[in-house]
């Protein structure tokens, strides 16, 4: 994998988070907070995960180790997830900016938020969070259907198509 094709999927990632952030942000508070049973508890808590998620392998990939997630994380207003997914992205875009292949193969050593050591490499990393979002991405969209609400269509090909403009 090159570094070229890590920036690619990070923009699908980003360009998936705010397809979910373009319909959050018309919801009422009521079905943002509602209590579903799923992983997490609400569209609100789902969100949440997802960017304090990436927030965490962010930092990690700094070799910056938080203990535990950010203060912003606890039952954040949808004004909130905003700021922070634009303010995640933006620090994603800059960090990846400066790498190249070589680097993708740099050991990462981290702790987990329980304390327990860690160690991969900056593909791996930037991998398994791509993943780990698109993930939740789809669970949100079984927390939309169960609220009678349509979820936006995040598959990767839509955004391959999108950005040559065949859709």
């Amino acid at each position: 994998m090159t570094a070229d094709e890590i920036r690619e999927l990070y923009s699908y990632n980003e360009w998936a988070n705010k397809k979910y952030i373009e319909v959050i942000q018309n919801l009422d508070e009521e079905k943002y907070t509602l209590e579903i049973r799923s992983s997490f508890s609400s569209i609100r808590d789902t969100m949440a995960h997802i960017f304090v998620s990436e927030w965490t392998w962010l930092q990690r990939r700094q070799c910056k180790s938080p203990s535990a997630p950010p203060d912003w994380s606890v039952k954040p207003s949808i004004k909130v997830l905003i700021e922070k997914v634009n303010e995640i992205g933006w620090e994603r875009r800059n960090f990846l900016s400066g790498w190249d292949d070589d680097a993708l193969q740099s050991l990462i050593s981290y702790n987990l938020l329980s304390g327990k050591a860690g160690q991969n490499t900056l593909q791996e990393l930037f991998l398994h969070l791509v993943n780990h979002s698109s993930y939740h991405r789809g669970q949100l969209a079984t927390l939309f259907r169960q609220l009678e609400l349509k979820p936006p269509s995040t598959d990767l090909i839509l955004f391959y198509r999108e950005k040559k403009g065949t859709v």
